[in-house]
């Protein structure tokens, strides 16, 4: 019985030792926010960095503006109006990421970094097409239309200045997303989540 229990206390001591040197030189968190340019947009992504000098991220965004192909005189209609017009022909691009970088320690305590990302992604673009006017429409669009599917790759420069604790950190990053479609440009602000640094800064 003492036998096992020092064999249990062993194996338990080099798991916490081992932690202890993942933490020390590993990180992981999630990040989340809202973005605002070209389009409006929301993300969420899983990353990982290497002793705060590497990092890769595997993401996902969506992002909406008001559809190009919507006509001049388009109108959403008395309804329309009573909501907002939040209900409108839109552009609706869902983004899969994977992105790596370098971080550049900005500060003596390694609360501030410069993490240069990029990387690309998978594609998802709906569009509104095909409009056609509508007679009486006071109370409702004076269109109809469809909506198109593509699927394409886009290319990504997403950079960012880090604000850190252990735990949790904020994020302010601009946005270069290129495609052969679309190309976005806008201003992300993120809340990071989880084991960002090391406890020894």
């Amino acid at each position: 019985m003492k036998k096992w229990f020092l064999t249990a206390l062993l194996f338990s001591f080099i798991v916490s030792c081992l932690q202890a040197q993942f933490i020390e030189k590993n990180a992981l968190y999630v990040e989340a926010g809202a973005s605002l340019g070209t389009h409006l947009g929301a993300s969420v992504s899983l990353n990982y960095t290497y002793n705060q000098k590497y990092s890769v991220a595997a993401g996902w965004s969506q992002l909406i503006r008001a559809s190009k192909n919507k006509p001049d005189d388009y109108s959403s209609g008395l309804l329309g109006i009573l909501l907002l017009n939040l209900v409108k022909p839109l552009e609706e691009t869902t983004l899969y990421d994977f992105q790596a970088g370098q971080i550049f320690v900005l500060n003596k305590s390694g609360s501030v970094h410069l993490n240069f990302m990029g990387g690309i992604g998978f594609t998802h673009i709906k569009d509104a097409f095909n409009f056609e006017a509508v007679d009486d429409s006071f109370l409702v669009e004076n269109y109809t239309n469809s909506y198109d599917s593509s699927n394409v790759i886009s290319l990504l420069l997403t950079p960012r200045i880090e604000f850190t604790t252990r735990f949790y950190g904020l994020s302010i990053s601009p946005q270069f997303i290129y495609n052969e479609e679309n190309v976005y440009f806008g201003l992300a602000i993120n809340h990071m989540v989880g084991i960002l640094r090391p406890k020894s800064n």
